[in-house]
């Protein structure tokens, strides 16, 4: 099902390798002003590939092919199958956590024709400033993040050989331990291979740069005249894979944050939402996450003089008419955002992704302290999404409400970029790794 394959990474030569913290960079959707702000002093961080600088003379393809011809980066001479770990902890997690994958080009096809699942909406101007930086630069910067399932843990054994002799080790800003090893072997990589032919990949992060890779393909093929192979380098997508049957993977809330209403008093609020919802007052609101935790269909509110514990009622759920299949109707947030921001709030489904009056922010605190501040009417608490709610959502073809899951941790960019260029992606031993039928097309591209 879902078909994998090695590739030649471009990698930071040995000197600047002994360093990689410094040129590593956090992901294009969740990098601060200030984090860009530091980046961008350092001439070599990935960051300038990644997320290109505002009014930079610059485009990425000309400072990847700067960095090339002043050997800043190396081409790996082997393909190899890039395996990788985070470490880290969590509050009122005792227990040190460490989420296990490893980095590959995937096949990228449409939604609904290949093994590639979404579970999430893409906005149709993300997703093209994505495809101008891959038609700029010709290169994958920094994966998208697959889960497949796999409860045998068929690859872990191999994946921690690997990590017995890694080549970079870093503390990355989320406070994180990344930790980078390489496999070569074939017989490894051709086990990677086979494992991964039975599976069926959930996309967890990156949307929008997978369907900027697809539409990429598109794009290629429509100036080909005809002459398709299939084996072609921009047929291939970089993606962090990791199995969704490891009990340490995590997936962080997205709370809610609601501005615009007006100067709604609490009984105005507990009488619109008791029509809904059971209700209960709290005297502490920062006890709210632990009192929700667990229990379906309830929510936190929390206001600027009170907070309330709400769960829906008892058979409202039936009264839910949105157009979905039942396994989506009975998610948490398609409740929240059906009774609360759609029949309360005055929210409709569409409008809902674009609204002014509602914004997302998974850190709890944070969300508090706007309430506080007056900068949020309400903050609504949510407890996270399952990694099987996830997956059921995928296979059923739908999509969850905007901002449903959160991944933790958020992978590290600079280790590596993929090369497009066809001189770049070859490789004399492809026919190792071919997909079937596929062996003598590579090994033509490879002799040219």
């Amino acid at each position: 099902m879902a078909d994998i394959r090695p590739f030649r990474a471009w990698r930071y030569n040995a000197k600047l390798g002994k360093n990689i913290e410094n040129y590593t960079s956090p992901l294009f959707d969740v990098v601060t002003d200030g984090q860009l702000q530091s980046l961008y002093q350092n001439p070599h961080n990935s960051i300038h590939v990644s997320v290109p600088r505002h009014g930079s003379q610059l485009k990425p393809q000309q400072i990847i092919e700067q960095w090339k011809r002043d050997g800043i980066i190396n081409l790996d001479m082997l393909p190899a199958i890039y395996i990788y770990y985070q470490h880290f902890n969590l509050p009122n997690e005792p227990k040190p956590l460490v989420r296990k994958g490893f980095i590959c080009h995937v096949r990228a096809t449409d939604w609904g024709q290949g093994p590639l699942m979404r579970h999430e909406s893409t906005m149709p101007e993300a997703v093209k400033d994505r495809l101008q930086t891959l038609r700029d630069s010709k290169l994958q910067v920094n994966p998208t993040h697959g889960l497949y399932h796999d409860p045998n843990f068929s690859l872990e054994a191999i994946m921690d050989e690997a990590m017995l002799a890694p080549v970079y080790e870093v503390e990355d800003y989320q406070g994180v331990r990344d930790v980078i090893a390489i496999i070569h072997d074939a017989e490894a990589i051709a086990e990677f291979m086979k494992v991964m032919e039975a599976q069926k990949i959930v996309l967890a992060d990156g949307h929008h740069r997978y369907e900027a890779a697809v539409a990429y393909k598109k794009e290629c093929i429509s100036k080909l005249h005809g002459v398709y192979t299939g084996a072609e380098p921009f047929n291939w997508h970089l993606m962090y894979l990791t199995n969704d049957a490891n009990p340490d993977l995590r997936i962080l809330a997205t709370h809610r944050l609601i501005k615009g209403i007006g100067n709604w008093p609490k009984e105005e609020w507990r009488k619109r939402l008791e029509v809904f919802f059971d209700i209960k007052t709290l005297e502490d609101p920062s006890t709210l996450p632990e009192v929700i935790s667990g229990k379906k269909h309830a929510f936190g509110l929390i206001l600027p003089n009170a907070c309330f514990k709400l769960r829906l009622k008892e058979g409202m759920l039936a009264h839910l008419d949105w157009a979905f299949p039942d396994e989506v109707k009975e998610l948490d947030l398609t409740v929240l955002h059906y009774f609360v921001i759609w029949r309360i709030l005055g929210i409709s489904g569409p409008a809902q992704r674009k609204s002014a009056m509602l914004s997302y922010d998974r850190n709890f605190i944070r969300g508090l302290q706007k309430v506080n501040a007056g900068q949020a009417d309400a903050l609504f608490v949510t407890n996270p999404v399952t990694t099987a709610e996830v997956r059921q959502v995928a296979e059923l073809g739908q999509t969850m409400p905007p901002k449903s899951t959160f991944f933790y941790p958020k992978v590290l960019g600079g280790f590596f970029f993929s090369s497009l260029h066809p001189v770049e992606f070859y490789s004399s031993v492809d026919a190792l790794f071919a997909s079937k039928g596929q062996v003598e097309e590579v090994q033509t591209q490879t002799n040219s």
